[in-house]
């Protein structure tokens, strides 16, 4: 163990790379936190209601996932349509055209979710589009996150921001648990049926 330590600590470059790979995260929990701006009251109670969950209120709020979605969409369509076969036979002149096409698909995938969220709450045309280009920024923001890890970071990018995102989620979970469940149990307020909900 002393010796893996010693050869890592022994390696400025590796070194590096952690730092970046840390830093990169920190800047994505640092997005995840940051509120979208213009968003309709009424959107925020329906978040807080649960009754939609499925569009960002922050700038990070669909994470990577867009991304993940437009990736698997690009592979069906280089079994459906022949100029994506092509592409996919051209070397790396088509793995960038292929790679082109998932981030627009994954920038459009954005617009149209929170879009279609945003317009059911605001009634101004320049806040629903507005609201999807910004939170179109972010996911666009993220890709390059993920590239940059990929390029001067340590391990895959995309599933590095997906561990991040990931346990974003977990934090909440447990502190929803802790407040709801753990802190009524220790005071007189406790309802058994909160164990069955």
């Amino acid at each position: 163990m002393k010796s893996k330590i010693k050869l890592i600590l022994g390696n400025p470059k590796l070194i590096f790379q952690i730092l970046f790979t840390f830093f990169i995260i920190f800047l994505f929990k640092l997005g995840s936190a940051l509120p979208l701006p213009f968003i309709p009251k009424e959107f925020k109670l329906l978040k807080i209601l649960g009754l939609i969950d499925a569009a960002p209120s922050k700038l990070f709020g669909l994470g990577i996932y867009p991304y993940i979605t437009a990736s698997i969409v690009v592979q069906f369509l280089q079994k459906l349509l022949p100029i994506c076969r092509e592409w996919k036979e051209q070397g790396q002149i088509g793995k960038r055209k292929l790679n082109l096409l998932t981030r627009a698909l994954a920038l459009l995938f954005v617009f149209g979710q929170t879009f279609g969220m945003i317009q059911k709450t605001s009634d101004s045309l320049a806040v629903c589009f507005l609201i999807p280009l910004i939170a179109a920024a972010g996911c666009a923001i993220l890709i390059w996150f993920a590239d940059l890890i990929n390029s001067q970071g340590i391990g895959n990018g995309t599933s590095i921001l997906i561990m991040a995102s990931m346990s974003n989620n977990l934090i909440d979970s447990l502190k929803e648990i802790k407040q709801n469940y753990y802190d009524n149990l220790f005071t007189n307020n406790f309802d058994p049926k909160l164990l069955t909900q």
